[in-house]
């Protein structure tokens, strides 16, 4: 957020305030309009005043140093801060209660379910992310399906997602919206991938890696004869 005011001249205590108190109205106007409309930026320009404003942009900055302002003293055990930091990383509690559908095709297009609680209140950066990892906790981030830097999530509203690209297996849902979502849910991914009917010395092949790297195309004499 930055803003200037370009005056002419010098001017008095009391025409200066009036001065400062009218570009303060006009910034409000603007970040209301920004608001409103969800935008994440804002530039405005006259012949007194320069604002750089937006909904997101404001949020996030205030957010951000209140945050690592009170994270600092966190680290340098100021007790009461200890306990406001605290207030803020415990503010919310979410629960994925279920997801819809828990079988899907390693294609594109999928319309995924999410329905959860959500309690609480407190400071919380704008916006939701929906990964896909390889365990319950923990784990490897296999994809990020959905991610939005500044509209709220929907609880039981459909995304769009696709899981082109993930192998056929079992892998966990994940939802961060305000603070991260317990307990992920399992989804189970169909659908082309893996290896088949491959041998190698007369013994089927039956792992997609080698020294632990997946091994996605395989040609020989020009011919693809495995693509997972």
């Amino acid at each position: 957020m930055r803003m200037k005011v370009t005056i002419n001249g010098k001017v008095s205590k009391d025409v200066l305030t009036s001065i400062l108190n009218e570009q303060k109205d006009k910034t409000k106007l603007i970040d209301s309009f920004a608001k409103e409309n969800k935008l994440e930026s804002i530039i405005y320009k006259d012949a007194e005043l320069e604002y750089e404003g937006g909904f997101t942009k404001a949020l996030n900055w205030w957010f951000y140093r209140i945050y690592n302002f009170m994270d600092n003293q966190y680290n340098n055990n100021c007790i009461y801060w200890k306990d406001m930091v605290g207030w803020i990383r415990m503010a919310y509690t979410l629960t994925l209660n279920s997801i819809s559908p828990t079988t899907a095709a390693n294609t594109g297009n999928i319309g995924l379910r999410i329905n959860y609680t959500l309690s609480g209140s407190g400071l919380a950066i704008p916006g939701f992310s929906l990964r896909l990892y390889n365990a319950l906790s923990g784990g490897t981030l296999i994809k990020t399906l959905y991610y939005s830097d500044m509209y709220d999530s929907i609880s039981g509203n459909a995304l769009l997602v696709d899981f082109v690209g993930v192998s056929p297996g079992t892998y966990y849902v994940d939802l961060y919206y305000k603070v991260a979502g317990t307990p992920r849910r399992a989804i189970t991914i169909t659908g082309v991938g893996g290896v088949k009917n491959i041998k190698l010395n007369s013994s089927e092949v039956s792992s997609n890696k080698l020294n632990s790297l997946n091994v996605t195309k395989e040609t020989h004499n020009g011919n693809t004869i495995y693509e997972g």
